[in-house]
């Protein structure tokens, strides 16, 4: 599937951060990008085997996703700032990547 092929990226870093089964992690955190659900519904089917840190790693970065690209690309696109497309998927991209090391360290605080 494309979608594990482009987690394969994030898979490093979900292994530095601790994060348990990070294959499935590091799959589900690109498809934040396509639509708010995607990222716990690819990680639904699993989640009697998964890990209760690797539930919350993945809700909480799906959430921090939510957040950027419903608020805020919205707004920023129809305020007619010469900003592309592109540009805010690699802010997208950013912030993800921003909010994996913030995500990991709450998962391990709290659980």
């Amino acid at each position: 599937m494309i979608i594990d092929i482009i987690g394969y990226a994030f898979l490093p870093l979900t292994k530095v951060l601790g994060v348990p089964d990070a294959q499935v992690a590091a799959a589900a955190i690109p498809t934040g990008i396509t639509e708010m659900f995607i990222p716990v519904l690819t990680i639904a089917d699993k989640v009697a085997q998964l890990y209760v840190k690797t539930r919350f790693f993945v809700t909480v970065v799906s959430m921090v996703q939510i957040i950027f690209l419903a608020e805020s690309v919205v707004v920023i696109m129809n305020t007619g700032l010469p900003i592309k497309f592109k540009e805010l998927m690699i802010v997208f991209l950013q912030r993800t990547i921003i909010a994996m090391p913030f995500a990991a360290l709450f998962m391990h605080i709290l659980f």
